[in-house]
């Protein structure tokens, strides 16, 4: 089965809850966004006198506190439609992975170790349900982002280029890494599944271990093997992390590159205190939508 076949069966498994959760997170992450970034730059040219729309400051107040309103009760109905969806799709792979096993011959054995099989179990579904629920944050996030872009661009061109640089690079960066992403993960995958396959190997022959009097000698490779797993996990970990404090400075990046650049173009007039702030807002949102 092809991935983006498998990825269909699960959407249509739950149609319903997918078509809700996607519609709550763009509430959550897109409206809600853009309502504070609006209701932020208002705010702003409210108080220097470059307001379009005559809201006072009490009015702004009010409207961002029904927006909180809003999204809070938004998050409310998405947490439990989220994690009922979660453990459905997670139950039914399982349950048609155990299915398969059950209906190979008895002859047959499996295609990889028990611990593999574990692994595959236990890590491989919950990898495709993380996908299908993270799927909507993504939806949710990238249409935020594309309206800020557009905003931004029809404010000041120049200056959104030059904030949109730091998450340019950001992005060829992880294509570049993208590889050893994948070499550190999977060298972790297949350290855990050897360690769980001698587990399962120890507890499936112990009257052999005992027998043989390996005792000693199965509790040295499972240190071994729990040695080079460590090593995997924090080789993995570590390059993960630094990576993600990358991502994660790309907002204050971008918001230096902000300072520097509007100083002459907020002395001429043609940016205001409210476009500033709207721009440090929508920075954030832009970065957080690469790192999602």
């Amino acid at each position: 089965m092809k991935r983006s076949t498998a990825f269909w069966s699960l959407f249509r498994f739950r149609t319903g809850h997918f078509s809700l959760i996607i519609l709550l997170r763009i509430v959550i992450f897109s409206a809600s966004f853009q309502a504070i970034a609006l209701i932020t730059r208002a705010f702003f040219d409210n108080l220097t006198g470059d307001a379009n729309i005559a809201f006072n400051p009490y009015a702004l107040c009010a409207f961002l506190i029904a927006n909180a309103f809003v999204r809070a009760g938004a998050i409310f109905l998405d947490i439990p439609v989220h994690f009922r969806t979660d453990f459905a799709l997670g139950a039914l792979l399982r349950r048609n992975a155990f299915v398969h096993v059950l209906d190979q011959p008895g002859a047959s054995p499996l295609p990889s170790s028990p611990g593999e099989a574990i692994s595959r179990f236990r890590g491989d579904a919950s990898e495709l349900v993380n996908f299908m629920t993270q799927l909507p944050f993504f939806i949710a996030h990238f249409s935020s982002a594309l309206i800020a872009v557009i905003v931004m661009l029809k404010i000041n061109s120049m200056i959104t280029v030059l904030v949109l640089f730091p998450v340019v690079a950001m992005v060829v960066t992880v294509q570049l890494l993208g590889n050893r992403v994948k070499t550190y993960r999977t060298a972790s995958r297949e350290a855990a599944g050897s360690v769980t396959g001698l587990i399962s190997e120890m507890f499936s022959f112990i009257e052999a271990v005992k027998v043989a009097v390996a005792e000693k000698r199965m509790v040295q490779k499972f240190r071994s093997l729990n040695d080079i797993r460590q090593k995997a996990a924090v080789r993995d970990q570590v390059f993960s992390a630094g990576l993600q404090a990358i991502f994660q400075n790309v907002a204050s990046i971008g918001t230096g590159i902000i300072l520097v650049a509007v100083a002459q173009v907020m002395k001429s007039g043609k940016f205001s205190v409210g476009d500033f702030a709207l721009f440090v807002y929508y920075i954030g949102i832009i970065a957080g939508m690469v790192t999602t």
